[in-house]
């Protein structure tokens, strides 16, 4: 396969360029796998700058740098690539080469989660249950995990087994399920944040 790969991938075909590059990938020579990547990331195929981020963001076969891997994403995403939806709001929730930036990361979950992308409906939960970004809504936040639980998402999973507790719990303090109260919001919002920052990195952590 790899040899009418390479055919075509020299005669320019893109989406060749970028299937070349995937096996390179995944055979563990990340120099070839950023070269083909790249000449197909520059005709704009939106797989190839996609997996261009990601070897930017990781460092795997080319110095990291997350600026870079931030425009190569973004490029993606704008064509409607789920998967650089979900890391671009990665970057932003985690602060990653961009200014964290809560609501952003929002937008481009909720895209990628609009298209099916697991990682991205289980992201958005918990920006739902823990009220980062968002007003808390533990409706929303169960809605979004049973999605991505569905896909077999072992993180969202876990979540929802948590997720009546913690309902339970807010209940009982506020008298106003789902909801935080103003005191209990300021009173929260740090173990809350580094709730959410633990799951993202363990997301993270999963994708790569």
């Amino acid at each position: 396969a790899r040899k009418w790969f390479s055919k075509a991938a020299e005669q320019g075909y893109a989406k060749s360029q970028y299937w070349l590059g995937l096996m390179y990938e995944i055979g563990q020579d990340y120099q070839k796998a950023r070269e083909w990547y790249t000449k197909s990331a520059e005709q704009g195929d939106a797989e190839a700058q996609c997996e261009l981020g990601f070897m930017y963001e990781t460092g795997d076969g080319v110095q990291q740098d997350y600026k870079k891997a931030r425009e190569w994403y973004t490029k993606s995403a704008e064509q409607g690539n789920a998967w650089a939806q979900c890391m671009l709001g990665l970057m932003y929730a985690i602060g990653n080469g961009v200014q964290q930036d809560y609501q952003k990361a929002m937008e481009w979950f909720s895209k990628a989660a609009e298209q099916g992308n697991a990682e991205a409906q289980c992201e958005l939960g918990l920006m739902y249950e823990t009220g980062i970004g968002v007003q808390q809504d533990y409706q929303k936040a169960r809605e979004w995990f049973t999605k991505s639980a569905e896909q077999g998402n072992a993180q969202a999973q876990k979540r929802l087994r948590n997720l009546d507790a913690n309902y339970q719990k807010e209940k009982g303090a506020n008298g106003n399920p789902g909801k935080q109260s103003q005191a209990d919001s300021s009173a929260n919002d740090k173990a809350m944040q580094r709730e959410l920052m633990d799951a993202i990195k363990l997301l993270q952590d999963a994708r790569e």
